[in-house]
């Protein structure tokens, strides 16, 4: 069992550090899980549309801004300067306003 656990660890470290470093990647089969995991999870407050659009959504904004990330540092912009951090904490502000939106606008939250 400790074997199994072990060689888990260690296929799923290298995807677990891209996450960890927002680099969210269509081939990472952890972001697939996560987001499946939240889709199973808002399936209890919200009908199924909504739930898979949501997380649709939340994939889509989370895969643009690491291809409009990787455009930027090839055009030489600084990892650690003003632009990347500025990306990133403008798709958060995006998806929460989209949490926002589906939690109290978009329907109802009644099966």
């Amino acid at each position: 069992m400790l074997k199994i656990l072990y060689r888990i660890k260690n296929f799923s470290y290298p995807y677990w550090q891209e996450l960890r470093n927002f680099n969210f990647s269509i081939f990472n089969p952890l972001f697939w899980l996560g987001l499946f995991i939240l889709f199973l999870i808002l399936l209890r407050f919200w009908r199924i549309r909504k739930s898979f659009s949501f997380c649709l959504t939340l994939a889509l904004i989370l895969l643009g801004t690491t291809k409009l990330e990787n455009i930027l540092l090839s055009l030489g912009v600084d990892r650690q300067g003003f632009g990347l951090p500025l990306l990133r904490t403008g798709a958060f502000f995006i998806i929460g306003i989209i949490f926002v939106y589906y939690l109290l606008v978009r329907g109802d939250s009644e099966r």
